[in-house]
Parts: structure tokens; C-alpha cells; sequence
């Protein structure tokens, strides 16, 4: 009885630790309301309607500017998957998405496939719309500098050319400003 016990205990810790070892790590993301700030220039997203978004000139903190990032799907390769979403403070209210519109759509002069981003009502299932976060630098004074990136087009979030517009896989670098963004942490 006693050997039958001990046997029943191994077998339970065995498999409690096969359980948690198959498992991956994961942070759940879910800023409810924030302000995204471009690196170089200090100019904000903002939703301009629900289907436009564009960046501010330096004017952050007001309807249109604050948006909601939510993760959405596991973490993996050191990125967390995000939606970046339009929230209650903007004029359509929640449930519009950034996304990157597709090749060749950015705006002139900038290179050969980059492109727009917009906004679309929000859907899991759209990878043009699922954004991989990585950390560019340390929190200051509550503000956290990113980078975004999306598989579903290949592109980065990007300020330059005075707009907001993904650029090309092959240009993006978290050393580049103009491709980080601070997010309000708190």
C-alpha cells in the first residue's frame, strides 16, 4: 500500500512537471488606454476617422491620440503580439485596428515596398493587423520606446515622411527613431 502511494505521488509530480515544462512563457499585454509617440519627431498616432489614421504634429493627449494594446496572440522569438486599437476617447469609439495596408501603398518617396497604415475594424484573424512589439530601450519617466512590426506585410511602424507608414522588413532597426515609438506605461 504503502509502495502503491509512493508510486501514485512520483507519477503525480512527473506529470504536473511535464505539464508546466511543455508550456511557454507568455505576458499578457493590455495597456487600456495610451498615447503613441514617434522617437523623433514627438508627433502622436491619431484616428483621423474609422477608416484613416495618420500621426499628430506634436499635439498628444486628446481624443483621437489614445489607443488600447492588447495582446493577441502567445509571445514568441522575444516579440509580444499586440493589437494597437482605436478606444472609448477616440470619435469612432473602440474596435478599429491599425494595419498595414499593403506593398507599395506608402507614401512617396519612401521606399519600394513600404506601406500605409490605416485603420480596419479589428479582427484576430487579420495578421496585416497583429503587431510584434519589442522593447528599443529602457522606461523613463513611464514612457517605454517600441518597436512594431507585422508579419502580415512585412513592415515596421514608421513617422518619417511626415506620416505614419510601415516601412519595408529589409530597412527596419530599433536604432532608428523614426521606427521607435513611446508608449505611456505608467
Amino acid at each position: 500500500m504503502k509502495r502503491i502511494r509512493k508510486l501514485a505521488t512520483v507519477l503525480a509530480v512527473g506529470v504536473t512537471a511535464l505539464a508546466f515544462s511543455t508550456q511557454t512563457a507568455s505576458a499578457s499585454i493590455n495597456i487600456p488606454s495610451t498615447t503613441v509617440r514617434n522617437g523623433a519627431s514627438g508627433d502622436c498616432v491619431i484616428e483621423r476617422s474609422t477608416s484613416s489614421a495618420g500621426i499628430t504634429n506634436n499635439a498628444c493627449g486628446y481624443g483621437g491620440t489614445y489607443f488600447r494594446i492588447i495582446s493577441t496572440a502567445p509571445d514568441a522569438g522575444g516579440h509580444a503580439y499586440v493589437q494597437i486599437q482605436t478606444t472609448q476617447d477616440d470619435p469612432s469609439g473602440p474596435g478599429y485596428c491599425l494595419y498595414a495596408v499593403g506593398p507599395d501603398t506608402g507614401p512617396s518617396g519612401a521606399s519600394a515596398g513600404s506601406s500605409d497604415v490605416e485603420l480596419i475594424p479589428c479582427s484576430w484573424n487579420d495578421p496585416r493587423a497583429l503587431w510584434a512589439v519589442s522593447r528599443a530601450g529602457a522606461t523613463i519617466n513611464g514612457y517605454t520606446p517600441e518597436t512594431f512590426f507585422t508579419f502580415g506585410g512585412r513592415v515596421c511602424l514608421d513617422g518619417g515622411f511626415g506620416t505614419l507608414y510601415a516601412y519595408r522588413e529589409e530597412g527596419c532597426n530599433g536604432g532608428n527613431s523614426w521606427q521607435v515609438w513611446n508608449v505611456y506605461t505608467g
